[in-house]
């Protein structure tokens, strides 16, 4: 099952694809294999056409307009079929000579207007000029009498004009998530070199300074150690001498008088 399911998208994506290359893309519907109550592909190989899904990061309003524009492209281009060949009311109303041509590009223009409420930015004034080059292509080619409308059937600029403005915005999710892809990487790299200097730096504190001390006191440089102060007995009384304290320099007492 999953192979024929794999075949069969394959096939569909290849059918798309050149379909998109000679005009008879549909950007509003695709064709998904049909499934029973399980969601399993059937076998028989059924179909069914649902809406296309649109990229879910698309900023909500630049996805709004771009479902518009694709439904109306589908209703200027692909709402009808005859013999295999989809058309829509752009070709029928082309049919009427001069007053049609111009409705339908009156027609094209108010797809375009639509399309240029997304969001600003240099890609959209470039959308723009391949909308009038392509609306501009159409109207030239729909003046040929009777010929001209049947070209213009398969050119469709409206979906053309539709599939431009899809690519742009998925560009845009393209150019964001390598931005922010770029940005994650730089913040990576700067949290290990930091931390990479970190672990340089804060070395263990050396003790070799202290030994060496050491060493050099054990060499006959013993270090001046503060002595207590010393008492002294001194004579006077009648069993013995009192004792009396030296003074304590450290604490600011006034030295004592030498004895007698």
């Amino acid at each position: 099952m999953a192979a024929v399911a794999a075949k069969f998208v394959s096939k569909r994506v290849l059918n798309e694809s050149t379909a998109n290359k000679f005009g008879r893309y549909d950007p509003y519907f695709e064709t998904v294999p049909a499934t029973d109550l399980s969601g399993q592909p059937k076998r028989n190989g059924k179909t069914k056409k649902i809406k296309r899904r649109i990229n879910p990061k698309i900023p909500p309003a630049d996805a709004e307009v771009l479902t518009k524009v694709k439904r109306r492209a589908y209703r200027l281009d692909n709402a009808m079929s005859i013999c295999g060949i989809r058309f829509g009311w752009s070709s029928i109303i082309g049919i009427v000579p001069a007053l049609g041509d111009f409705a339908d590009i009156f027609m094209a223009l108010m797809v375009m207007t639509t399309a240029m409420k997304v969001s600003p930015g240099k890609d959209r004034d470039k959308l723009r000029a391949v909308m009038i080059m392509n609306i501009i292509m159409d109207f030239v080619v729909g003046l040929v009498p009777f010929l001209g409308d049947i070209a213009d059937a398969f050119f469709k600029c409206n979906t053309r004009n539709a599939v431009a403005l899809e690519k742009m915005l998925n560009n845009r999710v393209k150019a964001l998530e390598k931005k922010e892809q770029q940005h994650h990487d730089d913040d990576e790299s700067d949290d290990n070199r930091h931390s990479h200097v970190y672990l340089e730096d804060a070395l263990p504190p050396s003790y070799e300074a202290a030994h060496e001390d050491r060493h050099d006191r054990g060499n006959g440089a013993p270090a001046e150690v503060q002595r207590p102060a010393k008492t002294q007995r001194m004579g006077g009384g009648w069993f013995g001498g009192r004792v009396e304290r030296e003074a304590d320099l450290e604490a600011g007492e006034p030295p004592l008088p030498p004895r007698k």
